[in-house]
């Protein structure tokens, strides 16, 4: 879980390792999700909104974890830029 550091005057917050590890296996479940959806393997009893939805909300995930600056290691480009920019196009 992600902890506290004080400075001076402000509160940072620092992802430990553990943390990124996590929302990093999220990004693959959204990127799972949203393949899945759109190859018809999931959520096969979901509306065509419900599916466009779960979609959208996925992609503003990705579009969102893809910004921020805790990143170490993990390697987003091939996983996440190229699934967003088909969903976007």
């Amino acid at each position: 879980m992600a902890e506290l550091e004080y400075d001076d005057d402000f509160v940072h917050l620092v992802h430990t390792p553990a943390d990124i590890e996590l929302k990093y296996s999220k990004l693959s479940h959204s990127i799972d999700l949203i393949t899945g959806i759109i190859e018809g393997e999931r959520l096969s009893n979901d509306t065509i909104e419900e599916k466009r939805k779960s979609v959208a909300d996925n992609v503003k995930h990705l579009e969102l974890m893809v910004t921020k600056d805790f990143w170490t290691t993990e390697d987003l480009d091939p996983q996440t830029l190229q699934l967003l920019q088909e969903t976007t196009t």
